[in-house]
């Protein structure tokens, strides 16, 4: 949970130092840049001029393609999917083999459940479901 995981990074002392783990299947550009503290799962990939933020978790076999950007605490289920050009604010959570349009922004403290399919921005910190997703909830439900 990137809730979870916030917590606990806010409990440590400020000059805590965190390693990032990358499995050794996992494909990752050189041209990528991942946070302090992240784990990057086997199977996935993550393509040229991707920023991930801090204590993001990638899980097994996720994708997220070109010119993408995530907050910090970003995380996915198994298979997800990032298409190119997307900015995705801290705290933002893909459910398995959820799927976001290129080009696509999504605010922090979302919730995308598993198999969504993200078509338009999304705005409003919430809890998404469905073909394409639409709102459930109005605050994140991890």
């Amino acid at each position: 949970s990137p809730y979870r995981r916030r917590a606990v990074v806010e409990q440590l002392p400020s000059n805590t130092e965190y390693g990032t783990l990358i499995h050794p299947s996992a494909v990752v550009s050189k041209r990528a840049q991942i946070g302090v503290g992240t784990i990057i799962a086997p199977g996935c990939v993550v393509t040229t001029s991707v920023q991930v933020g801090a204590h993001s978790h990638i899980n097994y076999n996720s994708t997220i393609s070109h010119d993408c950007s995530t907050g910090d605490y970003f995380t996915t289920g198994p298979g997800a999917r990032l298409n190119g050009g997307c900015t995705l604010g801290d705290g933002v959570y893909l459910g398995s083999n959820a799927a976001v349009k290129q080009r696509t922004q999504i605010c922090s403290d979302v919730v995308v459940g598993m198999g969504g399919v993200v078509v338009a921005d999304i705005t409003e910190t919430g809890t998404y479901i469905g073909v394409p997703v639409h709102k459930i909830y109005d605050g994140p439900s991890l």
